[in-house]
């Protein structure tokens, strides 16, 4: 039969006992040095991760351009021609001055001519007011200044054997002129019709 001394037993409990005090203060200051959120006055920093979003731009629509509003003027007779300003310039007996914007309209004038013009703008120049022409009609075409007569004549479809050759044609469209004699037809300067009856439009062998 064994036999237990009680001092023996109280004295294992409390060792037990001191060996569980000890354990738990151990724990107690390790969660207090290795904690810093535990101790007063202790900054926690907290790293946080930072999106960034960059909106996607919407493309501004251009706008779409509004086309210039074109006119023609009333008939007008050409009373001067220059070059001296810079660009192709003609001013009417109206007081009106036109810039002509296809040098090829500029070539086919000359003063005394009677044209209207296709206005596609304007300008202010030297302090004065333009018009910019897109496209020039010629309308007559006097074969002498002082008096203005007219050569022009209505043209024909079929021209007959009696008609006197050479025939001049011009045509405003194109502002191009012929020399038709018969059968043949040759391009011909539009200031070699001065002087000669011209028929409006094209020789026949050219429709």
């Amino acid at each position: 039969m064994v036999m237990i001394d009680t001092k023996d037993i109280a004295k294992y409990i409390g060792i037990i006992t001191f060996g569980a005090i000890i354990f738990f203060a151990g724990c107690g200051a390790a969660l207090l040095i290795f904690s810093p959120g535990l101790h007063p006055g202790t900054q926690v920093t907290t790293q946080a991760t930072t999106v960034v979003v960059t909106p996607t731009a919407t493309p501004t629509p251009e706008p779409t351009p509004t086309p210039t509003p074109t006119t023609w003027s009333s008939v007008q007779r050409v009373n001067f021609l220059s070059t001296s300003a810079g660009f192709f310039q003609a001013t009417t007996d109206s007081g009106e001055t036109y810039i002509l914007q296809n040098p090829d309209d500029y070539y086919a004038l000359s003063t005394g001519y009677y044209v209207t013009f296709q206005r596609c703008g304007s300008a202010n120049y030297f302090n004065g007011f333009q018009w910019k022409a897109c496209d020039v009609q010629v309308v007559r075409i006097p074969w002498d200044s002082e008096t203005d007569d007219w050569y022009y004549e209505d043209d024909v479809s079929i021209v007959s054997s009696s008609d006197n050759y050479p025939i001049y044609y011009y045509d405003s469209s194109t502002h191009t002129a012929w020399q038709w004699d018969g059968s043949r037809s040759d391009p011909i300067s539009v200031k070699e019709l001065r002087g000669q009856h011209v028929r409006r439009g094209i020789p026949p062998n050219r429709r």
